[in-house]
């Protein structure tokens, strides 16, 4: 172990000390930087073990030299541990220094270079000189376990539609494309159990022949569900399934089970942690009241963003979380904005998915339902727009709710809140009059329309017709 003593006696005021820490499996190396006007000085290094007693050491090592700042790369569950055992040593001699962790890919290297552990320790503390880092942001401890759960909660959905979609195409090889089969519900799972058993191997008209004869026990609506649609199924009467095939649908249907039941009790486990922290509660709370967003979504919006004034303007949330268009220039070259993907990918898929739920699920007016339906007319043929667009929408006002701490209100745009009282007597005095003369005007044009479409057909009967017309405009309209 190499290790300088360092004396602060001659110290320039101008002069910034950091330290470099290149984490490994079983060890740390710690170097010691200072700044000099016009040179990097090393003033001091040591190897540890990357242990309870090791961090203890190394933390009481770097108190001898007044740092400004600790530079170390992010390497997971071993960076972790240094980092959390700097932030929390309390034997600081001066002000506690600055602890960041970098990724890894910031630290460059050229090709052919030896990678040695003193290397890496002094380019991290160079770094941490420059002011250049690009810091990596650690989530709170309940934002990290709720950041995992959730994307096994996400991950483990993707492998069920997975599993669906190879079920539906084993069925399809054999020729069974059965309309408006639902695999994941209760009587889709029910029919193709049926379908796939050894007693019936793949023949549809016994499976409706057990279902009408109770021959299987169902659940009612099950039961129904499956009767409905015997008119669409019936036909595939002549249609087997090979014996090798349905082996194969038993499997992947073992499979979805299996799945399944993770997926619930990673569902129970996200419930039981919000439920028990007040604060993500109270957060989730909000947001899952805002049109087109499930309490799932919520949650996951949560979970990934941890704290929102991290972001310190809407145009940074938006490019975080995929739902803007980023710049093209570099040097000379200026090209067209687009859609950057260098995202967080787990909220753009959150945030699209709400846009397609507000454009053709959501049915309560509001100011996103409003907005929707403007996108839904204006990308008529380009539906995938009109939901991102929406779902950019709908990422700006969690932006608001989250920075701002306010409740969501659905017509926040369209009737925006009055600060006087008296002001908004006073325009809603003045809308009545407004309202009244709009009436008249669309009243007059309709019925001067009228006169004159009627004015062109010929005498009789649409004369008399003209004349009534006439007459009920007469009683209904206002004068003038």
């Amino acid at each position: 172990m190499g290790k300088e003593k360092f004396k602060h006696f001659g110290m320039s005021p101008r002069t910034a000390l950091a330290a470099g820490i290149d984490v490994g499996k079983y060890e740390l190396f710690a170097k010691v930087l200072g700044k000099f006007p016009g040179e990097f000085r090393e003033l001091g290094q040591q190897t540890f073990t990357n242990d309870v007693n090791g961090r203890r050491e190394a933390c009481c090592f770097l108190d001898n030299f007044g740092l400004d700042i600790i530079v170390l790369e992010k390497t997971g569950a071993y960076s972790d541990a240094i980092h959390a055992a700097l932030e929390s040593h309390r034997g600081w001699k001066g002000q506690a220094p600055r602890v960041v962790s970098i990724q890894p890919v910031s630290v460059k290297r050229y090709p052919g270079e030896v990678h040695t552990d003193p290397r890496s320790a002094i380019m991290l503390a160079k770094l941490g000189l420059s002011g250049l880092l690009d810091v990596s942001y650690i989530p709170s401890m309940q934002g990290r376990q709720l950041r995992d759960l959730t994307r096994m909660y996400s991950k483990q959905a993707g492998d069920s539609t997975q599993c669906i979609n190879k079920i539906k195409e084993q069925l399809s090889e054999c020729g069974y494309m059965l309309p408006d089969l639902d695999v994941s519900s209760a009587w889709g799972l029910a029919l193709l159990k049926i379908l796939v058993s050894p007693e019936v191997m793949g023949n549809i008209k016994l499976v409706y022949d057990l279902v009408e004869n109770d021959g299987v026990k169902l659940h009612g609506s099950s039961k129904q569900a499956i009767l409905d649609r015997k008119p669409q199924y019936i036909r595939f009467c002549e249609t087997k399934i090979p014996k090798t095939d349905c082996e194969i649908v038993r499997i992947l249907m073992a499979k979805l089970a299996a799945e399944n039941a993770v997926r619930d009790a990673t569902c129970q486990s996200i419930e039981e942690l919000v439920n028990d922290t007040p604060m993500i509660k109270r957060l989730v709370d909000k947001l899952s009241a805002i049109d087109g967003i499930s309490m799932m979504s919520a949650t996951i919006i949560i979970a990934e963003v941890d704290n929102i004034h991290r972001f310190p303007t809407q145009d940074k949330f938006l490019l975080y979380s995929g739902n803007t268009v980023a710049p093209d220039i570099s040097g000379k070259h200026v090209g067209k904005p687009r859609m950057t993907k260098r995202c967080n990918h787990h909220l753009r898929d959150v945030f699209r998915v709400a846009g397609r739920t507000a454009c053709e699920i959501v049915t309560i007016d509001s100011d996103i339902k409003h907005y929707a339906r403007k996108q839904m007319q204006k990308n008529n043929r380009r539906k995938k727009k009109a939901y991102a667009n929406t779902g950019a929408k709908i990422a700006r006002v969690v932006y608001k709710l989250l920075r701002d701490d306010v409740e969501y209100e659905r017509f926040h745009a369209l009737h925006p809140p009055m600060k006087d009282a008296a002001i908004a007597s006073q325009k809603q005095d003045e809308e009545i009059p407004f309202a009244l003369k709009e009436i008249t005007r669309r009243t007059r044009r309709f019925r001067n329309y009228i006169v004159r479409a009627c004015e062109t057909l010929p005498p009789g009967i649409t004369k008399t017709l003209h004349e009534r017309i006439r007459e009920i405009w007469k009683e209904i309209a206002p004068e003038g």
